[in-house]
């Protein structure tokens, strides 16, 4: 039996046969089922899976080794899985070697410069992210919010803004919206004062006409 290290050796020196999946390697083979239902892949991934190669087993930092070496001087799968990485940095890279992508985007791309993609992954990517029979990226649709929900989040929010920033539900004009979004900054949240002053003044509606803000 030939041992594993040897094996793989061997395998590196013959021309890549990808579309079998892991180089023909059952130990690297990608399960597929797992990573095309991922909402976004980055870069490292998408080009291990577009061959069917597992991703985990094939880390970023191992492909950024790979881009400092002269293709001549690779075995034929590590050159083909290395030029590969660079034709996806050039197509999704924008300064960042390793930046993440949607998963629709990805298959987008593929489909429209008909990008040679292992078939199981392709048939998996079309299944989850392609287009729906209306014609819009099935990992962009939106499911649209239940106005129960939001009606009820407006109300958490103008309690919470009562009692924890004073804000006067009475008043026609209030700091307490810029306040709110500042504080949202301060963790890495952003969104308009404008968005808060809406559902604040959807949240009001539901209190009492007599409602009064209590003396402390």
């Amino acid at each position: 039996m030939t041992p594993p290290d040897r094996e793989l050796t061997t395998i590196k020196r013959q021309k890549p046969p990808w579309h079998a999946g892991g180089f023909g390697h059952p130990d690297h083979q990608a399960d597929f089922g797992y990573w095309a239902r991922m909402p976004h892949l980055s870069l490292s991934e998408a080009t291990c899976l577009s061959i069917g190669f597992e991703p985990s087993n094939f880390p970023h930092r191992r492909l950024e080794d790979l881009t400092k070496v002269k293709v001549d001087e690779l075995w034929p799968t590590t050159a083909f899985l290395m030029l590969r990485y660079e034709q996806m940095q050039r197509q999704f890279g924008r300064g960042d070697r390793d930046r993440s992508i949607r998963t629709g985007e990805f298959l987008a791309w593929a489909l429209r410069v008909e990008y040679d993609v292992h078939p199981v992954f392709l048939s998996l990517l079309n299944r989850f992210h392609g287009l729906s029979p209306d014609g819009l990226d099935k990992s962009s649709k939106r499911v649209r919010p239940d106005k129960r929900e939001i009606e009820t989040v407006a109300q958490l929010l103008v309690v919470m803004a009562i009692d924890g920033y004073g804000y006067d539900p009475h008043a026609n004009r209030s700091s307490i919206p810029r306040e709110i979004t500042d504080a949202a900054a301060g963790m890495g949240i952003e969104f308009h004062p404008d968005t808060v002053r809406k559902y604040l003044g959807i949240g009001k509606t539901f209190l009492s006409p007599d409602w009064k803000k209590p003396e402390r």
